[in-house]
């Protein structure tokens, strides 16, 4: 392990103490995000094919012009 390896463990470590968190406890009050089922239509994999694409194209078209 190098001198940079243990430099940035050590920034992590500390911004970890900074937070309240212990390396081995998990915080309690996690806030997970998920989906309501594989059935869920605000999924965009459930979306249908043509609305798919027409989000691909807006945010490449917008990619293009900024």
């Amino acid at each position: 392990m190098s001198k940079a390896d243990s430099s940035s463990e050590d920034v992590i470590n500390s911004v970890a103490l900074e937070a309240g968190l212990v390396d081995s406890e998990k915080p309690a009050d996690a806030d997970i995000v998920d989906w309501e089922g594989p059935d869920d239509p605000t999924n965009p994999i459930n979306w249908p094919s043509r609305k798919r694409w027409a989000h691909a194209i807006t945010v490449s078209v917008l990619a293009l012009i900024t």
